[in-house]
């Protein structure tokens, strides 16, 4: 009888060695925020800066401008908005375009942009990296608007019912920051198994196998 126990124990040992744990369904579905794609009220934000963003063009030599997307771009549309707003309150926001490229030497990038005439009052806002700044504004035509930057990424052209008047703080703490990170997701912090990876309890197991031969061995070897 003791050797069948012996036996049964090993074998049962044998077996939680071997044993892996298949990943079960993930508790934390439900709790997962996917932020990579828009909501219907951004893809709306998207699609109404598009239709004067995606006939913006630069004549500057060694300009790409690109019309924002995602989650991370409409986020920067509304933020230019809030911003616009805070050094006008009747700003309006034209356009929200990506700027890259080469910076001239003297800085001055004009851009093409529908709805601009001669003599309006307009404003460029740049979102660096660590909030937005207006962009000094040196020309403005029919379709046309020219500023002189330092450095490219996010910018808004704004019409303003009136010229600036005195210094304008642009940057706005807590509106929206550059280098927020979107496409992330939220999780619980419980979370299933990884696929592959033996059960915790399964070493406890095997000890306690391990554990039971020893004592038959050892019983078996006084009664002999």
């Amino acid at each position: 009888m003791k050797k069948k126990l012996a036996g049964l124990l090993t074998a049962f040992l044998v077996l939680a060695m071997g044993t892996t744990a298949f990943a079960a369904g993930s508790s934390n579905t439900s709790n997962v925020t996917d932020t990579n794609k828009p909501s219907s009220q951004q893809q709306a934000v998207l699609s109404a800066n598009a239709q004067i963003a995606g006939q913006v063009v630069s004549p500057t030599d060694g300009i790409s401008v690109a019309v924002p997307e995602g989650v991370y771009g409409a986020q920067v549309i509304t933020a230019s908005q809030v911003v616009a707003s805070q050094v006008d309150a009747d700003a309006q926001v034209m356009a929200v375009v990506e700027v890259s490229g080469a910076i001239p030497a003297d800085g001055l990038v004009t851009f093409t942009v529908p709805g601009v005439q001669a003599g309006d009052n307009m404003a460029i806002l740049h979102l660096t990296g660590s909030g937005w700044e207006l962009i000094p504004v040196e020309a403005v035509g029919n379709g046309m608007i020219t500023g002189r930057f330092t450095s490219f990424s996010p910018v808004a052209f704004v019409k303003l019912p009136k010229p600036l008047a005195g210094p304008v703080q642009g940057t706005t703490p807590g509106a929206f920051q550059a280098g927020q990170q979107s496409g992330t997701s939220t999780t619980s912090a419980v979370g299933s198994p990884k696929t592959g990876s033996a059960c915790s309890v399964l070493p406890i197991l095997a000890m306690l196998c391990a554990a039971g031969i020893i004592v038959c061995g050892k019983k078996a070897i006084y009664n002999a």
